[in-house]
């Protein structure tokens, strides 16, 4: 990737792209899973998804793709960056991944019968856009659950603070000392070894993202009630810095 060509560009899909097959957030570790089983299980019953056509919008590594197909799930998986898909189909051959755009996604209407995309939409031009397109896939009295950062927390300051901080360098650029940092807090709190090229790519996902856009549950809510749809739940990460939301499509 050319960094500077890169640094040029506005904060358009492209640029979210390429940033994204050059960065490939690290999380396809065994915690990685328990933490997402953990979450989502307050949103989905994992019982019940034998036979179940799921989307994954936005799959990365497509750990969370993983943990719905052994529950049983039929699992289609979509992401931005070619490095990932390749990734998926390397790890994971038996779910349905390929290239896709979650601002415009290539399925039919009403085909799936639970829609997720957890952390992806608020990293897109246009976020709202990605969650009509969600709505639209997803069956009469399906699910979709939506992960998005929070607006009201320390994370936007953190987020901003450091955007501006680091904005002359590479992730790989940052201080030695903050790579060593991250990268033994993630082995503390996942209790699994990392390698600093894990942690770097940890700083790049949190800290130099094109594009990040933050909500409040009032923003969501009057997502939902535009499309028409009913929001059943909400759950924070350990963190808080993310909020999930379950709705269901009326029929």
């Amino acid at each position: 990737m050319d960094w500077g060509i890169l640094k040029m560009k506005k904060n358009s899909l492209e640029h979210v792209k390429d940033f994204y097959n050059h960065y490939n957030y690290p999380d396809g570790y065994k915690k990685r899973k328990v933490y997402w089983k953990e979450h989502l299980s307050k949103h989905i019953d994992f019982n019940d998804l034998k036979g179940k056509k799921i989307l994954d919008v936005g799959c990365g590594q497509g750990t969370i793709s993983k943990v719905l197909y052994d529950a049983g799930a039929d699992v289609y998986s979509i992401d931005l960056s070619k490095t990932s898909v390749n990734q998926v189909k390397k790890n994971y051959p038996e779910i349905k991944a390929k290239v896709g755009n979650a601002l415009d996604l290539d399925f039919p209407d009403n085909f799936f019968d639970i829609v997720l995309s957890i952390g992806v939409l608020h990293h897109t031009p246009d976020p709202y856009k990605g969650f009509k397109e969600c709505v639209r896939v997803t069956k009469p009295n399906g699910k979709m659950v939506i992960l998005l950062y929070t607006k009201y927390h320390y994370y936007p300051l953190v987020y901003k603070t450091l955007k501006i901080l680091f904005r002359n360098k590479k992730p790989e650029e940052v201080p030695k000392l903050f790579i060593k940092l991250v990268k033994r807090f993630t082995e503390h709190y996942y209790k699994e070894k990392r390698t600093d090229q894990d942690a770097i790519q940890l700083i790049a996902d949190q800290f130099f993202t094109p594009i990040a856009n933050f909500y409040s549950r009032y923003d969501i809510k009057r997502w939902a009630k535009k499309d028409g749809l009913k929001l059943l739940s909400t759950s924070e990460t350990y963190f808080k810095q993310h909020r999930i939301y379950t709705f269901e499509k009326s029929d």
